[in-house]
């Protein structure tokens, strides 16, 4: 083959299929790619004909050189599925307005995944009301506004994924769902324009994936609390952080969906009644998961909210990862383990806080062993700093003398990040 090779004056990548030399060219920067193009006459047009554009704005000279670059596979490109730009600041200046036309162009050319990161708050403006947009397969975008739209329509939409977005009213986020039948994975992080009594419905026959976070704008009107609403029955995947003044409803949910809850209280008034029934809705709603995640800040406020509210029953829970701190284990961890029967997994994650913050050394694990430890739980994963009072070693003796069906312990140990002694 060498010989051949050599004979012909071509070279061994020439020699791969057209399809995989597109696809080397991809990672390759553009003054790169467009390098090959003096290579030889069989790559002389190869960088125009890519499928897929990941351009950062870093690998110019300024914005009038990206938006070029980007106008010439508009114009003299075959076909081209996926648009990728990552805008940085520090290299091209601030006219990035002059990259929103030739986005407009792009989203015009059918893409199917569309992808543009900033990372500045000066926001680019992205046309989403494009008739072209029916093809998008995959929307991602951070740190972008979304032109004004009176109906959006995603027909083949199935990720989307919203961060720092600002919307062009108040309420058409309202619009995201209902406009993508289709839609599978929704994905909204701290939206710029989602505020005061704003209610928000996701309700959807095809979503399996939701991640919230910070989904409600917070501009100083104390007296709004807001609402999402959640229906969506083949729902695999919930993520949720945002503050307990915030209210969750879960209508509709799969019972194999694995949940993750990360709530903040930002009032300091963890034991009002209004926030602890919100809460204990939310936990009711979807106390028929097999999986769930709870943060300690969650974990924190379902204590305190046994006060008003006592925590539900996770009667076909079988997965449970849970964050305390070391010296919160001995009260929490029975009082949390008593509403999981069926658990068979348990991820215990035990961090220490701040020097400043107290807790209660002096208490000991209940004698009152959960249902779980007796008929159910096999698998324990205890992820621990090492402790001046040998917490995590208590922990160990707690379910290796209490476990009656427990088949594996692991104790992984931080050595790195451990208390300080005197």
């Amino acid at each position: 083959m060498e010989g051949e090779v050599g004979r012909s004056g071509e070279d061994r990548i020439s020699l791969l299929p057209q399809e995989l030399i597109c696809k080397i060219v991809t990672f390759l920067r553009p003054k790169d790619a467009v390098r090959t193009s003096v290579l030889s006459s069989k790559w002389r047009n190869l960088w125009l004909e890519v499928t897929t554009l990941d351009l950062n704005t870093a690998h110019f000279r300024n914005y009038d050189a990206c938006a070029d670059y980007i106008d010439i596979f508009h114009k003299y490109g075959t076909y081209l599925s996926k648009f990728k730009l990552t805008i940085d600041k520090h290299i091209c200046g601030h006219e990035f307005f002059l990259l929103e036309p030739c986005l407009g162009r792009v989203l015009k050319r059918k893409i199917q995944h569309f992808e543009v990161l900033s990372s500045f708050g000066d926001l680019i403006k992205i046309p989403l009301n494009n008739p072209m947009c029916k093809e998008l397969v995959c929307l991602s975008l951070s740190l972008v506004r979304l032109d004004e739209f009176v109906s959006l329509e995603f027909p083949c939409l199935k990720v989307m994924n919203l961060s720092h977005v600002l919307f062009p009213s108040n309420d058409s986020g309202a619009m995201l769902v209902p406009c993508s039948p289709v839609l599978e994975e929704l994905v909204i992080r701290r939206p710029f324009n989602m505020v005061a009594d704003l209610d928000l419905r996701f309700c959807s026959k095809s979503l399996k994936s939701l991640s919230l976070s910070h989904i409600f704008y917070y501009d100083g009107h104390i007296g709004g609390r807001n609402a999402a609403e959640i229906d969506a029955p083949r729902l695999k995947y919930l993520s949720v952080k945002d503050c307990l003044d915030k209210i969750i409803r879960v209508t509709n949910i799969s019972p194999l969906a694995k949940v993750e809850l990360d709530f903040i209280d930002d009032s300091y008034e963890c034991r009002e009644r209004n926030r602890s029934n919100s809460l204990y809705d939310l936990l009711t709603n979807v106390s028929s998961v097999v999986d769930m995640t709870i943060s300690r800040s969650t974990l924190m406020l379902i204590y305190h909210m046994k006060d008003f509210n006592p925590l539900p029953t996770f009667q076909d829970l079988s997965r449970l990862s849970v964050t305390m701190h070391p010296y919160e284990s001995q009260k929490l961890l029975p009082f949390l383990l008593e509403s999981c029967p069926s658990l068979k997994y348990l991820t215990l994650v035990l961090e220490l806080l701040d020097e400043d913050y107290q807790v209660e050394k002096e208490t000991k694990l209940s004698r009152l062993l959960p249902c779980c430890l007796l008929s159910s739980l096999e698998y324990v994963n205890i992820k621990s700093p090492i402790t001046e009072q040998g917490t995590e070693l208590e922990l160990v003796r707690y379910f290796l003398k209490n476990s009656a069906t427990l088949k594996k312990l692991v104790l992984r140990l931080n050595h790195s990040y451990g208390e300080k002694r005197l």
